[in-house]
């Protein structure tokens, strides 16, 4: 696991810590309720192996199962909730405009470790139902959700002067893969987005996904939760760490047609075996935009924190554990 950088201390005590992460999760949740017309539900924690309201992202991740002594079944612990979110507007009647909004955490017990990732996963997240397919639709949503996390990172700000006012460059550009492939052509896709995060500030990059469908640079996709064409994501250069950090997507959920496209890519045919993916080949499922904020990401954006352990408690090595502890860096365990 990474150290954290020799001399490095924080601008804020733990108790300013803690009180700034409420801060920043009642801004973003008032925000994104009042401007995309939610309702808060608490989110889905398990499902059923045959419904499958999960997602294995193209096999890279496993999630944790367990067996039901009422059904004589086996359940799994959710690791996704876009699939959950949008059969929940399904089964309770919601309508176009109407959405649901949910905190959610998971483990993920297959990711790496590092200073910006660990086994313990946090979104804010929600679906909104839509009329039709639009990509500039796509497009208002993730350029409101920048204005909505700008909101929040002013408001801790402005209460703590010791932290900086450039964490977000005051518009976002929009850039294509194939843009940054002609930019830099002989970096790989990680080393992409730092300089381009680095030279533009905060950036929505667009049609990636099946450009990227192999690279070990971004989470892989399964073929049955995005609609590939419509996938975008937001990142802005942590000057803390020296890093462009993804801070929130928006994309469609896959409808019939798209889906079909997918498998040929994804090649993940087994899913259409679930009762989710037969909802999507019936066309029973409502069309909606879905949507995450990461909220660690986010937080150590703002708070100027260099390790994701200083915004939330998880699994750490001991040797991290030892060297935070002598040099009185405060971490979560």
């Amino acid at each position: 696991m990474k150290k954290i950088k020799i001399g490095y201390a924080s601008k804020l005590n733990v108790r300013e810590t803690i009180n700034s992460l409420n801060q920043i999760k009642v801004s973003l949740f008032a925000s994104l309720t009042e401007r995309f017309n939610l309702t808060q539900f608490d989110s889905g924690l398990v499902t059923e192996r045959k419904l499958w309201l999960n997602d294995d992202y193209k096999l890279t991740q496993r999630a944790i199962d367990f067996d039901i002594k009422l059904k004589q079944n086996f359940g799994e612990l959710l690791i996704s909730n876009n699939k959950w979110r949008r059969y929940f507007l399904y089964k309770n009647n919601f309508s176009i405009g109407e959405g649901v909004l949910t905190e959610f955490n998971c483990v993920r017990r297959n990711i790496e470790p590092s200073s910006t990732k660990s086994i313990i996963y946090k979104e804010i997240g929600f679906d909104q139902i839509q009329e039709n397919y639009s990509v500039e639709k796509v497009n208002t949503v993730i350029s409101e959700i920048y204005r909505i996390i700008k909101k929040a990172d002013k408001t801790i700000v402005n209460e703590y002067k010791e932290l900086s006012t450039n964490h977000l460059s005051k518009s976002i550009t929009f850039v294509k893969y194939s843009q940054l492939r002609k930019l830099y052509p002989l970096l790989n896709m990680k080393e992409r987005i730092d300089q381009f995060g680095q030279e533009h500030g905060s950036f929505v990059l667009t049609n990636f996904i099946k450009n990227q469908a192999a690279s070990k640079d971004l989470d892989q996709q399964s073929n049955d939760v995005f609609d590939f064409d419509t996938y975008v994501e937001l990142f802005v250069y942590n000057n803390v760490i020296e890093s462009s950090v993804s801070l929130a997507y928006a994309s469609y959920q896959v409808g019939r047609e798209a889906l079909k496209k997918q498998n040929i890519i994804s090649r993940e045919g087994w899913k259409s075996e679930t009762d989710y993916n037969h909802l999507i080949k019936k066309n029973e499922l409502p069309i909606t935009i879905t949507s995450g904020l990461y909220t660690n990401a986010i937080s150590m954006l703002i708070l100027e924190k260099e390790h994701i352990a200083e915004v939330h408690a998880s699994l750490w090595d001991e040797e991290f554990i030892e060297n935070c502890e002598k040099n009185n860096i405060d971490i979560f365990v």
